[in-house]
């Protein structure tokens, strides 16, 4: 365990415990508001960047933050009109069981909520940074929440992802890369002064062909 673990598990737990108290209603609640807040900013993402465009001269970074943006915004609105209806609704009476549910939903919504800065730092931060990644025990966990929010972003960026992780997992598994660039042909293993001896052996039979 690293101190990534230790600050993810750190975050998991907060949630897990504000999902118990907050119960299952207001995790419900929470999540579904994450999950509009995605859409809106997955389908929205390229206008929003093309505002922003102004502000930022790299395009990657006017749709990351129009991602950001249009994420918290429709998160918020969501939150707060279903949050009131369901508080109406149901009121705060809270069990055993449904404090329960609310900490496991709050599991998952927390879950999905550290996937966007783990594919932020996947995509954009130096090879050299991949060692607490790659060597993250909580991370594997994580899988599950890393492809929901895949699902929201353009393709170039899910590719660009594909071949990061690839290289995170070389990172773990230094062998591995040894072994996709270990493409020599048969023969060229042998030391150079013993191929150059053979070449010039059978330029000589050549020769002596040519010769007679």
């Amino acid at each position: 365990m690293n101190w990534l673990d230790i600050i993810l598990l750190i975050i998991l737990g907060f949630g897990v415990f504000k999902g118990l108290r907050a119960g299952f209603s207001g995790q419900v609640v929470s999540l579904l508001s994450l999950v509009v807040g995605y859409v809106i900013a997955s389908k929205a993402q390229q206008w929003g960047a093309n505002q922003l465009t102004t502000i930022f001269e790299s395009e990657t970074g006017s749709r990351i933050l129009a991602f950001l943006l249009l994420f918290g915004v429709g998160y918020l609105a969501t939150h707060f009109a279903v949050g009131r209806l369901l508080e109406k609704l149901l009121g705060n009476r809270l069990s055993l069981g449904n404090r329960i549910a609310g900490g496991a939903i709050a599991l998952m919504k927390t879950s999905i909520i550290l996937s966007f800065p783990l594919i932020i730092w996947i995509l954009f931060m130096p090879e050299s940074s991949f060692s607490s990644l790659a060597h993250s025990r909580v991370r594997p966990y994580l899988k599950p929440a890393l492809g929901f929010t895949l699902k929201f972003l353009p393709e170039d960026l899910k590719e660009a992802y594909d071949k990061r992780v690839d290289d995170l997992e070389t990172e773990k598994f230094p062998e591995t890369k040894q072994k996709k660039g270990d493409k020599t042909e048969p023969g060229a293993e042998k030391p150079l002064q013993e191929r150059e001896t053979h070449q010039l052996k059978d330029r000589r039979k050549v020769e002596k062909l040519i010769e007679q």
